[in-house]
């Protein structure tokens, strides 16, 4: 029924329909929040109010129109939403874990990152007048994509920007411009635009030659604890197929030392979303390049306990007399 009645007024007026469209959208929001439930207008108040804007049509007292429009709609709107059922007290403290729980669907890097790329798309839309950041339209979130790749920014970027907007429309339950077909066309084009500007240069993998290399130049008798810590923070990463994050996160209570071997448990990783956790078997090989060898090492220097709950690969301090020593409870 309400988009009828907008469809109707675009026939005659089509900024006159905007700005309904506009109150109308703005009411549910506002019944929504006063009053805890979906906001389901009945057909009476529309029905007044559609006649009411026909006499000041006919009457051509546009002005009248314009300035009336807002108060009526908060006298019909709201008073329609009243009739569903006013918020209920008891239902307050779970209302208040929403935000909590609806952030937690998302790993925590993957929020703060939509949270970043939706206040750059905020700024973009802050930027021209009349664009909207929330709800977005979808012409004007299609030429915010566009704009990114004409920047010269990398698909990545550009996926991520999509996802962070589609997000928090989803997340609020509004309309969503990545539910678009002319979005979606939109960022496929840029995906195959943004591939031409990608650099020809390809990243070279780690060799047991570079680590040798490493071990020899930075590892030797007299190598000091930053070098050490340096150096076991590659060869450990690099035996256990690790992430930067996951091998930062380590802590020495996570290390289980066996006679051939040592273990490590990951509580969390990119690819274990839920936290179930993950072990990873590294072997004692016995060449200069061994992280078993070199996490002893590491450990004597440094002076923590394998029983220790502070984490493995930590940030250095430099004494007076020049020696270096490990930060308590803090993290490289």
């Amino acid at each position: 029924m309400p988009r009828t009645i907008v469809f109707c007024f675009s026939l005659y007026d089509e900024k006159l329909a905007h700005f309904l469209s506009c109150a109308c959208f703005s009411w549910r929001s506002i019944a929504f929040l006063t009053t805890g439930v979906t906001f389901v207008p009945s057909s009476l108040p529309l029905l007044l109010f559609s006649m009411f804007c026909c006499l000041c049509l006919l009457s051509a007292h546009f002005t009248i129109l314009y300035v009336l429009i807002f108060c009526c709609s908060v006298v019909f709107f709201t008073s329609s939403s009243i009739a569903v059922g006013p918020r209920i007290d008891a239902l307050r403290p779970l209302e208040e874990l929403i935000p909590g729980v609806l952030a937690a669907s998302k790993a925590p890097s993957t929020v703060k990152g939509y949270h970043s790329q939706f206040q750059k798309w905020k700024a973009w839309a802050a930027s021209f007048p009349g664009v909207a950041c929330f709800p977005a339209s979808a012409l004007h979130f299609s030429l915010y994509l566009i704009s990114l790749v004409q920047s010269g920014y990398s698909f990545a970027t550009i996926n991520s920007a999509f996802y962070s907007v589609n997000f928090f429309h989803n997340s609020c339950g509004v309309p969503n411009p990545c539910n678009s077909s002319f979005v979606k066309a939109i960022l496929e084009g840029c995906k195959r635009v943004s591939a031409n500007f990608v650099s020809s240069k390809k990243r070279l993998p780690i060799c047991p030659e570079h680590l040798h290399a490493l071990v020899q130049r930075f590892a030797g008798v007299n190598a000091s604890l930053s070098d050490i810590r340096d150096v076991c923070l590659c060869l450990v990463s690099f035996a256990g197929f690790l992430r930067f994050n996951e091998a930062c996160n380590i802590r020495w209570c996570d290390i289980d030392f066996k006679d051939t071997y040592f273990s490590l448990y990951i509580s969390r990783s990119k690819t274990d979303q839920y936290g179930s956790g993950s072990t990873r078997v590294v072997a004692r090989t016995g060449n200069p390049t061994c992280p078993f060898n070199m996490l002893r090492r590491y450990a004597h220097l440094s002076g923590d306990s394998f029983n220790s709950t502070e984490f493995v690969f930590r940030s250095l301090s430099k004494g007076k007399n020049g020696y270096y020593s490990l930060r308590a409870g803090s993290t490289g």
